[in-house]
């Protein structure tokens, strides 16, 4: 009687009825399926703060305004993951992968023969002369040739010094390097062994050089008359118009004089 009195006076709560429709589906089209969205999910459950019962298409309690689901479940959540995740992923690719410097950061100037008149092509240089690339001055200051492969091929080792006068690092490759021979024909750094089992390696690996920083290096190479010194600015190009190339002559370590034996 007390219920028909408060339907009557319409301040009946839909959480004062029975509970045999709750948990599920309002209607009898379904056949137990599972609805397309949760929006026409109308099931009957019980508030998890007050204990009313309430439907499950709806965001919040009616009665005390709790939400119904838990932020895990809500849109907004997935969204903030969605965005910390995409931007944790950019940070890690732009600051924790290496970057090479001068290569596609800015474009590279022609190089520059320093000390000579402007214009001077950097083509044929003589050994010691210094070429500016972008503020990264080089120097081939001596070509040797005084050991050899197990075969009986000439090792070559090329001198080079360098000065970075950019406010930024600058790194050098070994890869921008190459000798060319009488006939034409260019190798790349020698790693290996000599003729006595000395490993040989060039000692330009990703090297860094600091602003104002200086650095010295030795390459080797191996093949027969080797006479000419490549070195391309452009670590990511080997580009043949801008190729810098110093030419002379090979210095060979002198013998030592023969032993004179006494005369009896």
């Amino acid at each position: 009687m007390a219920r028909t009195d408060r339907k009557r006076s319409r301040q009946w709560h839909f959480s004062d009825s029975g509970g045999r429709f709750d948990k599920r589906p309002s209607g009898g089209s379904m056949d137990g399926r599972k609805p397309i969205s949760p929006t026409f999910a109308r099931r009957v459950q019980r508030c998890r703060k007050c204990g009313s019962r309430i439907l499950t298409n709806i965001s919040h309690c009616p009665f005390c305004g709790k939400a119904v689901y838990p932020f895990f479940k809500r849109l907004w959540f997935w969204l903030i993951v969605l965005v910390v995740v995409s931007a944790g992923t950019f940070i890690a690719i732009r600051f924790g992968l290496p970057m090479m410097p001068n290569s596609g950061s800015k474009d590279i100037s022609a190089p520059i023969v320093i000390g000579a008149p402007e214009g001077t092509p950097y083509k044929n240089l003589p050994l010691g002369a210094t070429v500016d690339c972008n503020s990264l001055l080089v120097t081939v200051t001596n070509i040797r040739q005084d050991q050899t492969t197990s075969d009986g091929t000439p090792i070559y080792s090329v001198e080079i010094q360098f000065y970075n006068k950019a406010s930024e690092s600058a790194t050098i490759y070994s890869t921008q390097w190459q000798m060319q021979g009488a006939d034409g024909t260019r190798k790349e750094c020698y790693i290996g062994k000599t003729k006595d089992g000395t490993n040989l390696k060039s000692e330009i690996d990703a090297q860094v050089i600091r602003p104002d920083g200086r650095f010295s290096a030795t390459l080797y190479f191996s093949g027969s008359n080797l006479t000419t010194v490549l070195y391309s600015p452009d670590a990511l190009s080997y580009t043949e118009g801008e190729l810098v190339i110093w030419v002379g002559s090979t210095t060979t370590a002198t013998p030592p004089p023969d032993e004179v034996l006494p005369e009896e």
